[in-house]
């Protein structure tokens, strides 16, 4: 049993090690697309990594009950990449309750007056207009918006997931 743990430690070693070198990397100044692009490239070859390490591993023991813990083993790497890329993703743009928090921290409190005048809609939608238009969400053509392929899956992704939780799209 103990000789089974390796898969788990193998796979949460080389979770950390993803996330290490992933900040180091972030770190850099790339822009938010190519920090996700280097996020899913540090995800497969750690998945790659973890693979063949093991593949050794089991070689040295003939063991036939392992191959199926090597398994679930990568599947909880890949699992835990998950939340991390949420995260990451999430943390990287400003949401409009962020930046409030974010004023009140500097200035202690504010008005409503003052909290309006700082939301201006260049911080919250022409900005939020960019990214979307940069990370390829959306597509401009004669001044009007409209969803790309990539935007349209993601919007439906997120229509069923708000139907799991019980939510509603707003728009």
């Amino acid at each position: 049993m103990a000789k089974d743990m390796r898969y788990v430690l193998i796979s949460l070693f080389i979770y950390f090690l993803t996330i290490l070198v992933h900040i180091l990397f972030s770190r850099l100044k790339f822009s938010r697309k190519n920090q996700v692009n280097v996020l899913w490239l540090l995800g497969c070859l750690g998945a790659v990594f973890y693979w063949n390490v093991t593949a050794i591993s089991i070689q040295a023991d003939q063991s036939f009950w392992s191959v199926p813990l090597r398994g679930s083993c990568l599947v909880l790497y890949l699992l835990l990449l998950f939340p991390y890329y949420i995260f990451f993703t999430n943390a990287n743009y400003d949401s409009p309750s962020q930046m409030i928090m974010v004023l009140l921290k500097k200035r202690g409190s504010c008005s409503n007056d003052e909290l309006l005048r700082e939301m201006t809609p260049q911080r919250l939608i022409v900005s939020r207009l960019d990214d979307l238009r940069e990370e390829g969400f959306i597509g401009n053509e004669g001044g009007k918006y409209f969803l790309r392929t990539k935007g349209i899956w993601l919007m439906q992704f997120m229509k069923i997931y708000k139907n799991i939780i019980g939510r509603e799209i707003h728009g």
